[in-house]
């Protein structure tokens, strides 16, 4: 099935970087089995849920606000400032929104802005995993390594989990990945021209997470870079070196106009936030959220972990599922063969394994070093550990498997095999049951449209799992993609109507005066960021929020008490001995909202209690 390439080692060192295949690495069939799923993977479950914390609320209302007002340089959260990101993903969020929400021909607006929005993420993952299969080829693997690259990383769970959510890191990813392959391109190929893609990448990256996003992309541009000066070394020596149309200044005016253009798009949104009429917005951008992040210096923005120094090496396991296996023989067999050929280190740094490596690990590194740790933060290395994974599968073509991994493989074939009949079965079992009545059970119990297309999927797999056999990158391949194939299309929609917090927001007008814009002289108190953006995004309502010291100072009570003739009523967010006991007269009857397990909205009356 797999054809060998010309110019490849079996080492995976290109004896000449530039060469090319003369056959395609997978037939037409394959090819096409394997985009298929692929795009299964990145759009089922997209459109039908509702929001998710913790990320999604917020995103979703910054993007339709923004989209609202036209304000494309500061981001605002309930009438304030919200400048953590720079607003690009916000920006292509809310446009996709207004885009396509009229396309799904929902009745409720909100749920159809939310589907519309979140296409944006399948888009995302499309692009990245577009990424790493360029990127495959221009490190000297060929089409085979391109796609085996971006059959590993579309199946890699948590990838293909974030790819599914409302988070900037998606976009970050995605323009990660296409930087570090237009310069692979660029100095590995020599493609000057192929600078001007990844510097529009890196300034998509920028805006999109700010000076991190130029940490990934700096770590792989170091050996790249290296290469690339070593090859013009080596030029006189008779090794071919294509200047490109313009001869040497071709190169030069590449770099040159690469910078400008990366400079002109970054440039403009930094300065239009360092004169921006609110002076908090630098600080809050760059002080708060850039340095402070790093440093831990601002412990209100969560996931401090200084001294977790094997937090990542950890959360990498969960990165790769299935295929950790496959990571895991790749460790043993590269660490093995780099001590065996330790002296010859310059030309494997100049190498794709090199590059691969140091992007990968220095990247996690770099990570490490912060003081905030988050597993999300490595999704733009993800690119870097599915090449990994594909170079043990690239091995294993010409290589026997060896018999554990193999074994592995079936075991989790079998397992999904379970898994599929448990959940396309399960309505059967309704016959002979009865499932309690709840919303979790009327989607699993109850057979659906999803369950007739796990079955179609479950079917195709079958016949491709026997077409397929003595292929173990192909078959790892299928059994991780409908594993996540089974997941968005039955389980995610069942937790679909414990996470949706669409109706509990809504029920919050029921306890506001009903006189329309009741909610004016409501004053709000210890409200976090997703009830903020849940109630300006389902019901419009922003309230002007007391200072998160109202507590200590006496504020509350003074208000409570009727010590401040701009509030009628107080809407907090209450969790267990948020108040002390003296509050106890005001929120005794109060009426109340759960939005959440751990989030309860009480509406407050000023005056004193009876």
């Amino acid at each position: 099935m797999f054809q060998k390439s010309p110019g490849r080692n079996e080492n995976g060192i290109m004896s000449n970087p530039a060469a090319t295949e003369s056959e395609e690495a997978l037939p037409l069939s394959a090819r096409v089995a394997v985009v298929l799923f692929l795009l299964a993977v990145s759009f089922l479950g997209i459109l039908d849920h509702d929001l998710w914390t913790p990320d999604e609320p917020r995103v979703a209302c910054i993007a339709n606000t923004m989209q609202k007002n036209g304000e494309w340089v500061v981001p605002t959260l309930a009438g304030e400032i919200f400048i953590e990101k720079p607003p690009l993903y916000f920006v292509v969020c809310g446009w996709c929104g207004k885009l396509f929400a009229p396309v799904l021909r929902c009745a409720d607006p909100q749920q159809a802005f939310v589907g519309a929005a979140r296409l944006s993420v399948a888009f995302c993952a499309l692009g990245t995993l577009f990424a790493a299969f360029w990127l495959g080829c221009s490190l000297g693997g060929g089409r085979l390594y391109g796609w085996l690259a971006a059959m590993v990383l579309g199946t890699m769970p948590l990838f293909a989990d974030q790819m599914h959510s409302m988070r900037v890191d998606v976009l970050l990813a995605c323009c990660v990945g296409l930087a570090v392959a237009a310069l692979a391109s660029a100095y590995r190929n020599d493609h000057p021209w192929c600078l001007l893609w990844a510097a529009l990448a890196a300034a998509g990256a920028f805006l999109s997470k700010g000076p991190i996003a130029l940490v990934f992309i700096g770590i792989a541009w170091i050996p790249l870079f290296c290469i690339f000066i070593q090859k013009r070394r080596n030029a006189s020596a008779g090794e071919e070196f294509r200047q490109g149309r313009g001869g040497e200044g071709s190169w030069w005016v590449a770099h040159l106009c690469a910078i400008a253009l990366f400079l002109l798009l970054c440039g403009s949104w930094v300065f239009a936030l360092w004169n921006h009429p609110n002076p908090d917005a630098w600080k809050q951008w760059f002080w708060d959220n850039q340095v402070g992040r790093f440093q831990g210096t601002v412990p209100s923005l969560g996931h401090q972990e200084p001294y977790a120094v094997w937090y990542y090496p950890v959360a990498l396991v969960s990165v790769m599922g299935l295929w950790i296996p496959v990571f895991a023989y790749w460790l043993w067999w590269r660490g093995r063969w780099l001590k065996e050929h330790r002296q010859d280190w310059p030309r494997i740094c100049s190498s794709g394994l090199g590059v691969i490596c140091i992007w990968g690990f220095s990247g996690m590194l770099a990570l490490t070093c912060a003081a905030t740790k988050r597993g999300l933060y490595l999704l733009p290395l993800h690119a870097a550990y599915a090449l990994m994974c594909s170079d043990a599968c690239r091995h294993f073509l010409r290589n026997p498997v060896p018999a554990w991994l193999r074994w592995c493989c079936n075991a989790t074939g079998m397992i999904v095999l379970v898994g599929y009949a448990g959940i396309c079965l399960l309505p059967l079992a309704g016959l002979f049951i009865r499932f309690p009545d709840t919303a979790l059970w009327q989607v699993l119990g109850h057979f659906g449209g999803y369950h007739v297309l796990t079955l179609a999927f479950g079917a195709c797999g079958f016949v491709l799992w026997r077409k397929w056999a003595g292929v173990f990158a192909l078959r790892q391949f299928l059994v991780s993609a409908l594993l996540l194939i089974l997941y968005f299309c039955v389980p995610m929609q069942a937790i679909d109507t414990h996470k949706s917090m669409r109706e509990q927001f809504r029920a919050v007008c029921s306890i506001l005066p009903e006189n329309e814009g009741g909610w004016a002289r409501t004053a709000a108190w210890n409200f976090d960021e997703t009830v903020r953006a849940g109630l300006e995004f389902y019901d419009g309502i922003v309230l002007e929020p007391l200072p998160s010291d109202a507590l200590q100072s006496g504020e509350l009570r003074r208000v409570l008490e009727g010590g401040d003739a701009r509030y009628d009523a107080i809407l907090v967010q209450l969790r267990k001995h948020d108040l002390p006991e003296e509050f106890n007269p005001w929120i005794a009857n109060a009426p109340g909202v759960d939005i959440t397990s751990k989030r309860r909205l009480r509406y407050l009356t000023v005056g004193k209690p009876e």
